[in-house]
């Protein structure tokens, strides 16, 4: 070290030691200030926040149950949501264009997989919050692409993903939902609304 760096190590010591002094003084202050107010009582009588206060609304989406959770007509209109954002966004701006073969699949008939109804509704839902909401930000879209649509991509088009048996087992009873998913059949043309 040259004179010049002592010089200007002992200078950044000094200018440190001078700001915790400082603080020092400052939370002595903010202690007394404290004192004093506990001291003098409260001005206004302290209710319970439930009293005074109504209940926080809900988050926008936070109150829709999980598609999986509806059933009938409920359950339709869900679908043919999530089934026009996937169809008309989702598949054409991420799927479209990309082979389809065992170590990277794909179903036509997605919503048939509940794996893959569930996943892709929650993309939806962060798709909403992040990308079109009153609260999203510049980066919003980024940060789904990123966040969410990579990761949720990686495990439905995984060679051991929900759609593999479609792709690659031609005797595979395709599309047999368990006997506790709502969904019997499925046609976005449909009218059905049970």
């Amino acid at each position: 070290m040259t004179n010049s760096d002592d010089r200007q190590y002992a200078e950044d010591i000094a200018d440190l030691k001078a700001q915790v002094k400082g603080l020092t003084t400052k939370v002595r202050e903010l202690q007394e200030q404290l004192e004093q107010l506990i001291a003098s009582g409260p001005a206004v009588p302290l209710t319970p926040p439930e009293a005074t206060m109504a209940p926080p609304p809900a988050e926008a989406g936070s109150a829709e149950p999980h598609i999986l959770s509806l059933e009938g007509a409920a359950f339709t209109r869900a679908l043919e949501k999530l089934a026009t954002w996937v169809d008309d966004y989702f598949i054409p701006a991420f799927v479209a264009g990309r082979p389809i073969k065992p170590n990277s699949p794909w179903c036509p008939e997605w919503w048939r997989h509940p794996e893959a109804l569930t996943r892709l509704e929650a993309l939806h839902r962060a798709f909403e919050e992040l990308v079109t909401s009153p609260k999203a930000t510049p980066s919003g879209h980024a940060r789904w692409i990123t966040d969410y649509v990579d990761p949720t991509l990686e495990q439905l088009r995984s060679p051991t993903g929900p759609f593999i048996r479609c792709t690659t087992d031609p005797d595979y009873p395709k599309h047999n939902a368990p006997q506790a998913f709502p969904l019997a059949r499925f046609h976005r043309s449909s009218s059905n609304t049970d």
